[in-house]
């Protein structure tokens, strides 16, 4: 039931009402806003004119919120319309969990209509981890415009919002409606789920059911799925997926016997809504026929998705791409770990972490350690058309090539630049870098150089452990983080940190540069004791995926 009108959200934070991670805008109007000193003007220009007297049309948007899951300890939803995307709301009410009817006071105009789970009752705009979504006609994971005109009512304009709840362990009814009732099987949740629902999944293994090695896990526009919970969250704050490892496999059958599916994660017909964060990914193997031979961890074959924290390991494609492979799709992958991918023997097999063969391809803070090509980029293969990718704060370490780049291998076809940076690529066999087109490699430490590359370090990275505890490279105990001593702290360019396209810290704000570092702990720190070789002003990033932090001073009596 409709609760109360709020005239306008809490203006006191400059944080705008977004959802980043929902869609792919990016909000420079917000960092515009942030960069002057208009801001408090603003807002309070924008609370101002919602209470101002006015000459009012009786139009009004309205419909249900439908939320999705469990209800106990949810506290209001926060319906809003906004005239621009990225600007405060110009009408507001709060809908009583578990959702219901609202109606929105509007004039005439064209809207975007928002909702999201106020955890806090603050009334707005959302805090981090606050599930925030936007209303999607046609399903497709980007927020569409309700128009009224002539003063009539809009009605109809319905909302999903809520989670579909994955527990390999439930025995309750398993219809996704709450930690009790999980379903037991991930496909079952992302059929389920429609644009806006985020698919929770507890810890354990789960694999595509049936035998056919065809099957495999499906994404979804607009349907975000997160790993990593132990089973009893009430927040997407409080899981913990280094704690709670989930794990999506492809062994379907005899383990050993060559018979997994042939892609663990399929993405096609799909746009870059669709998100997977916090899991593991192992055991595809793409040895069929075409399409069946790239992609053996995922495949975006004509579809796309952005992947967060997820570790590829174990993976194989006779063709191309043993972790994830990408053909007429785009991935962007932030924060990801590639160990131990194979794709194909000599003289075939491109890409043996990553290949890409689309443009606009993101790798941002990844690690590939131990993965093989048979011919090509036993890292990384992209190859690109009209225009190129973005690769920052990659560490690519012992990884082969049958033939060439046993790192990394650019085949740029177009005219706009690929863009290599603050970067690592040491220890591996052949060339570390080939490039073939147009590519800008710049402030990245490279063994034994790169021609035509810009500030580029030849010194040992000094790595923490390569092979890991288990002395076996390219498994995922394999540490690529560096020693206090590494020439590669302060080294980077503050200039070219990719934007928080992803939000990786759930902030809302896109338009900062990425605040963290693989393993989620601050990007920008600064070494006193190591010299500033990079670009910008204190603190400097690092190369690599990792960030190095000073360690805390301890006293005698044990404090710090």
């Amino acid at each position: 039931m409709e609760k109360s009108l709020r005239s306008a959200y809490n203006f006191n934070s400059i944080r705008g009402f977004h959802s980043s991670r929902y869609t792919p805008r990016i909000k420079m109007r917000l960092k515009a806003m942030k960069q002057t000193n208009s801001t408090s003007f603003l807002w309070i220009a924008g609370l101002m004119a919602l209470m101002a007297p006015r000459i009012m049309i009786a139009a009004s948007i309205s419909g249900d919120v439908n939320f999705w899951g469990d209800s106990d300890g949810i506290y209001p939803i926060e319906m809003a319309a906004h005239a621009v995307f990225d600007d405060p709301p110009v009408s507001a009410v709060a809908v009583s969990s578990p959702g219901g009817a609202y109606s929105l006071p509007v004039d005439n105009g064209s809207y975007y209509i928002s909702a999201y789970l106020d955890h806090d009752e603050s009334g707005g705009p959302p805090d981090p981890y606050e599930p925030l979504v936007w209303y999607d006609a046609d399903g497709d994971g980007l927020p569409d415009m309700v128009t009224v005109s002539g003063g009539g009512d809009v009605t109809g304009i319905d909302v999903d919002l809520g989670f579909v709840y994955v527990d390999i362990d439930a025995n309750g009814t398993n219809d996704g409606s709450s930690w009790t009732n999980a379903f037991t099987g991930l496909n079952e949740a992302i059929q389920a789920a429609v644009s806006g629902i985020e698919v929770w999944v507890a810890e354990g293994t789960y694999m595509p059911p049936g035998i056919d090695r065809r099957n495999r896990f499906v994404l979804k526009n607009g349907v975000r799925i997160y790993g990593g919970f132990a089973g009893n969250e009430k927040t997407r704050a409080d899981r913990n997926p280094s704690t709670f490892q989930t794990t999506l496999s492809g062994e379907i059958g005899n383990p050993g016997t060559g018979d997994n599916v042939y892609n663990v994660v399929w993405a096609s017909g799909t746009n870059m809504t669709p998100l997977l964060d916090g899991f593991a990914i192992t055991g595809g193997r793409a040895d069929g026929g075409a399409p069946w031979n790239q992609g053996g961890g995922l495949y975006a074959y004509f579809g796309g998705a952005t992947v967060v924290n997820v570790s590829f390991y174990g993976n194989y494609a006779s063709q191309a791409g043993g972790g994830i492979a990408t053909n007429g799709g785009v991935v962007h992958v932030y924060n990801s770990r590639f160990f131990g991918n194979q794709a194909g023997a000599y003289p075939t097999g491109w890409g043996g972490g990553f290949y890409g063969k689309t443009n606009g391809e993101i790798l941002v803070n990844c690690v590939f350690s131990g993965n093989s090509a048979g011919q090509r980029g036993g890292a990384i293969y992209m190859e690109s058309g009209s225009f190129g990718g973005t690769l920052s704060g990659l560490s690519i370490n012992g990884n082969t090539s049958g033939w060439e780049a046993g790192g990394l291998f650019i085949n740029n076809n177009g005219t706009t630049d690929t863009l290599i940076s603050n970067s690592i690529v040491w220890g591996n066999n052949a060339q570390q870098i080939l490039t073939w087109g147009p590519v800008r490699v710049s402030y990245s430490l490279v063994q034994d150089g790169l021609a035509g590359g810009t500030n580029i370090s030849t010194a040992d990275p000094q790595f923490v452990d390569v092979n890991g505890v288990d002395d076996v490279l390219g498994t995922p105990d394999d540490n690529l983080g560096l020693q206090v001593t590494s020439p590669a702290i302060d080294a980077g360019n503050n200039a070219v940190v990719p934007l928080d396209a992803a939000d990786l810290d759930d902030d809302f704000d896109t338009t900062e540069a990425l605040p963290l570092d693989i393993d989620f702990n601050a990007r920008f720190t600064n070494m006193p004791a190591i010299t500033d070789t990079g670009n910008g002003s204190a603190p400097i990033v690092d190369l690599g995926a990792y960030e190095v932090s000073p360690s805390p001073l301890i006293f005698k009596d044990g404090f710090e």
